[in-house]
């Protein structure tokens, strides 16, 4: 009696199985993820880069493929190497795992190095950034062991986020020899560029204040050796206005 109900479990146990159909290879395929069958990329010296403005991680170095996370300005990335035509990172993923996970190489979203540790830049960079100002006027005054043109207070008209127009604040024109002097420290995005290459470049002394209402940086001082005389700089921005 034992044997015969053991015997009708299993034929009712096979039909089951046939009733629902034996598990296939498709079926048991693994869904895919970002460390799946890597993308080939070149290997570089870069060992990290960081995110100057919001700018997204995706599965393939193309701008339509899917994004795996949105990252925000100040965040450092470990590389794992960079695509032939150098447009794209591959940096590692989420989960600290070396995956198909990409970044643009475009210096209007990455830089290479650490993010700068200044207190408050990650927040403030953040904070400028969300304004979304790109037409505004700042006085700027460089403070240095230089020569009486380079160190007068200058205005600066800033449209699109590229300078239209400078003078000295008195309405002399800046002549050419003190103008080469401020060119890459014109706009409030040179200037958050100034802090982030002191610190990646390790000077002595990188120093920052920033409004507490945009985010930009009030006051700079930067020391690239302590050593060295007379090589400080600093810069402080006074009277910011947004142009209409």
């Amino acid at each position: 009696m034992r044997q015969y109900t053991y015997q009708r479990c299993l034929c009712a146990l096979f039909f089951a199985i046939c009733a629902l159909g034996w598990p296939t290879s498709a079926q048991a395929q693994p869904i895919s993820s970002p460390t799946s069958n890597l993308i080939s990329v070149a290997s570089t010296a870069v060992r990290s880069i960081y995110v100057i403005r919001a700018t997204n991680m995706r599965t393939a170095p193309d701008t339509s493929a899917r994004v795996l996370n949105v990252l925000k300005a100040g965040q450092t990335l470990q590389v794992t190497g960079i695509t032939t035509n150098s447009q794209w990172w591959r940096v590692r993923c989420p989960d600290g795992s070396i995956g198909n996970c990409f970044v643009s190489a475009n210096q209007f979203y990455t830089k290479t190095g650490n993010a700068p540790s200044t207190s408050g830049y990650a927040q403030n960079l953040q904070l400028w950034q969300s304004k979304r100002i790109a037409n505004y006027q700042i006085q700027l005054q460089r403070v240095c062991f230089c020569v009486p043109d380079l160190t007068k207070a200058i205005v600066v008209d800033v449209r699109g986020g590229r300078v239209v127009s400078s003078r000295y604040a008195d309405g002399s024109p800046i002549p050419a020899s003190a103008a080469a002097h401020f060119a890459n420290a014109s706009t409030i995005d040179q200037l958050f560029g100034l802090i982030a290459s002191g610190v990646s470049q390790r000077y002595a002394k990188v120093d920052a204040n920033y409004n507490p209402t945009y985010g930009f940086p009030q006051n700079i001082y930067l020391d690239q050796d302590a050593m060295m005389a007379d090589e400080e700089v600093g810069y402080s921005v006074n009277n910011f206005r947004v142009l209409p």
